[in-house]
């Protein structure tokens, strides 16, 4: 059981001993594997690293990260406090004569430009997003692929045949995704989920790099968007015949009082169904 895991269950607990409910059987996992057996689809948010900035080469591999902070997913690094804040007090601004139009009074001290994560000099969104500052930030995650493929799940599909794929729940915004070097792909919006199959581009014995370049510059945003991987992220292993992410849709396109049809799509088929 990880850390992250152990705490989830925890609260989960205590909650059902304050509403006097029992713990359902998924309480650790999206699946309930069959003993013997791991679910196909598993946390990704463990152990990753992150640097507030922009760095140069740092989707290279051997690019030096052990000086970035350790972290897991989800994070979000706008309402962390800023490097350079000279004040942590909240309090600072609870005079509500410092929100009022009014000619500057001498004897009331200003609050300082940056209390914690906000600045108001520098939040570009200001008021819109609490006075949070963006920017770039950079993830990075080392994994070995044997570890993946240990599990029943895995090896019944022969190992080398399986298939890895690679889900971010949320990324605000703009982010790039390298694996080992390998550019796998850009997503620039941030409140939709999007997955990259990292398959062709593992390293089957060493160490594996995934590299994570986010980009929330400049006004985008009317309300509080957070940045960075604010939400979770899943590898999915499976063997190589598979159903594809999303890749089975049912729709209704025609619907009257005395009849209906359902059109079915899935990977290289489809049907139509009239009732």
């Amino acid at each position: 059981m990880t850390r992250r895991q152990a705490i989830q269950l925890g609260a989960l607990a205590a909650g059902s001993v304050v509403l006097g409910i029992d713990q359902p059987a998924f309480a650790l996992g999206r699946e309930t594997p069959e003993p013997g057996k791991r679910a196909r689809e598993r946390s990704f948010d463990e152990d990753w690293r992150f640097f507030r900035g922009d760095v140069g080469d740092a989707q290279d591999p051997s690019f030096d990260d052990g000086s970035w902070r350790a972290l897991d997913l989800p994070h979000d690094w706008s309402i962390e406090d800023l490097p350079y804040a000279t004040s942590s007090d909240g309090g600072a601004t609870s005079d509500p004569l410092l929100l009022a139009v009014k000619d500057p009074d001498p004897t009331t001290p200003g609050a300082p430009q940056a209390i914690g994560p906000f600045d108001g000099l520098n939040s570009q969104n200001g008021g819109s997003t609490a006075y949070t500052v963006g920017g770039i930030g950079w993830y990075r995650k080392h994994f070995q692929l044997p570890r993946l493929l240990e599990d029943p799940a895995a090896s019944a599909h022969g190992g080398s045949e399986a298939h890895v794929e690679l889900r971010f729940d949320g990324v605000y915004q703009n982010a790039d995704v390298w694996l080992n070097g390998v550019h796998l792909g850009f997503h620039p919006y941030g409140y939709t989920s999007f997955a990259y199959d990292l398959t062709p581009h593992l390293n089957p014995e060493g160490t594996n790099v995934l590299a994570v370049r986010v980009d929330n510059s400049g006004k985008n945003s009317r309300w509080y968007s957070g940045s960075g991987i604010y939400r979770h992220t899943w590898l999915t292993v499976t063997g190589a015949v598979r159903i594809p992410l999303w890749g089975v849709r049912v729709t209704t396109p025609e619907v009257g009082t005395g009849r209906s049809a359902n059109s079915r799509a899935g990977p290289g088929t489809s049907s139509t169904a009239a009732r």
